[in-house]
């Protein structure tokens, strides 16, 4: 980050740090809301589930790790698809009204520039977490593993979103889906196929221990990355397990906060930031220096 920001890497380590922990606070938040909905279990059970599990992951180790992170990525999108065709099935001529209408009613006013705008910051919302996957890029050995990983990662990407949006308009403009915490479980609900929606709580718990477990691996690369810069030795295995409890109980407890408040008010703060401190660099003084390399 020296290299793309110069002093600013400092203000963008602490930030990190900081988003890292709100994450992990949303997604154990989120657990909070899906275990009252689908399993009538207080709100701190589904927290406390998915912080203990996390800590338990990272105790492992790297290679754990990544075993079930990429269990979980896979359980995620067959049961997003499953999710999608069950829901688009019973809604997909809503789609095609909404659609044909232009409806855009639930936010009156709304202009293309604001959608537009709106778009910027989602993408801003999905930047503050790509850091957290660069511990993994020494697994890539070649141009061709490096093109090749991008363009699977774009698709897996968009893939889960794209199904949303189109679950999301067969019921707009539905203030229930729409400020639903969680608008996957009220859509099935909706579309009579409560009795999977079990499915999807296991699903969304395996990937929010999975999300928990990739933030904490980047906020310790990230912590000893700066204790590098300043000829430091890196943190040790107590160092690192004192650390990992002291996140977590910080994420603890600002999963109080509720799922809707951190994503609207922490989680778009934080997104300015990215887009300010990483994407905008990236785009600009990343291009560049790739350009003068190549040309060297």
């Amino acid at each position: 980050m020296r290299n793309l920001i110069g002093p600013g890497w400092i203000l963008f380590a602490i930030l990190y740090i900081i988003m890292a922990v709100l994450v992990i606070a949303i997604v154990s938040s989120a657990a909070g809301e899906i275990a009252m909905s689908t399993l009538g279990l207080p709100y701190a059970a589904g927290v406390g589930v998915v912080i203990l599990l996390v800590a338990l992951v990272e105790f492992f180790g790297r290679r754990f790790s990544e075993t079930f992170m990429t269990i979980g990525t896979a359980l995620l999108y067959v049961s997003f698809i499953v999710f999608g065709a069950v829901v688009l099935s019973n809604r997909w001529g809503a789609v095609q009204d909404v659609f044909a209408r232009g409806d855009a009613s639930f936010i009156p006013g709304s202009t293309v520039g604001a959608a537009l705008f709106s778009g910027l910051l989602y993408v801003g919302y999905n930047l503050v977490v790509m850091p957290s996957n660069f511990f993994s890029l020494d697994n890539l050995r070649s141009r061709g593993d490096a093109v090749g990983a991008g363009l699977f990662t774009g698709l897996l990407s968009t893939l889960p979103f794209i199904l949303t949006y189109l679950a999301i308009l067969g019921f707009y403009p539905n203030e229930e889906v729409l400020n639903a915490a969680v608008p996957w479980l009220v859509m099935l609900q909706q579309v009579d196929a409560s009795g999977i929606a079990w499915i999807y709580t296991v699903v969304v718990f395996f990937t929010l221990i999975e999300t928990g477990v990739g933030l904490m691996h980047a906020i310790v690369g990230r912590i000893n990355s700066a204790l590098s810069e300043f000829g430091r030795s890196e943190l040790g295995g107590t160092q690192r397990a004192l650390l990992t409890i002291g996140v977590l109980v910080a994420a603890a407890l600002m999963s109080q906060f509720g799922l809707i408040a951190l994503v609207a008010q922490g989680y778009t703060a934080m997104s300015y930031a990215f887009l300010i401190l990483f994407a905008l660099p990236l785009a600009t003084v990343g291009l560049y220096k790739i350009s003068q390399a190549r040309g060297s």
